[in-house]
């Protein structure tokens, strides 16, 4: 756990660099979602997503490490935090269409907020 959280810290950091660099950080990217797809069982999902807090230039990461621990609940707040309310409805109707058993209660929790906005 600790070496996963560790290497997965280090390439947030290169991937920040290369951004700032003026590079996409696409390889990095690549990097860290081969280590989240091997070893999401031994990531922290709290540390994780602090790690991604802190390291915040993509959001396409956290998502994607989000959608492998099926942290569904942060993918649609992430969105609508972020005034992308339709996204966060094409989340709820295409991504989780084959998960019935998660899109009632992620419905009920985020409808006041969607509602209004579609």
């Amino acid at each position: 756990t600790l070496l996963a959280t560790w290497l997965l810290e280090i390439m947030l950091a290169g991937m920040n660099e290369a951004i700032a660099s003026g590079g996409t950080g696409a390889e990095v990217r690549a990097e860290i979602e081969a280590l989240v797809k091997r070893h999401a069982e031994a990531l922290d999902p709290k540390v994780c997503f602090n790690l991604f807090s802190t390291f915040g230039r993509d959001a396409d990461v956290m998502l994607f490490y989000a959608f492998t621990i099926d942290a569904f609940d942060r993918i649609i707040g992430h969105h609508v935090q972020n005034g992308n309310f339709r996204a966060a409805v094409e989340f709820i109707m295409v991504d989780l269409r084959n998960r019935r058993d998660r899109v009632a209660g992620l419905i009920y929790r985020y409808t006041p907020q969607l509602l209004p906005q579609c």
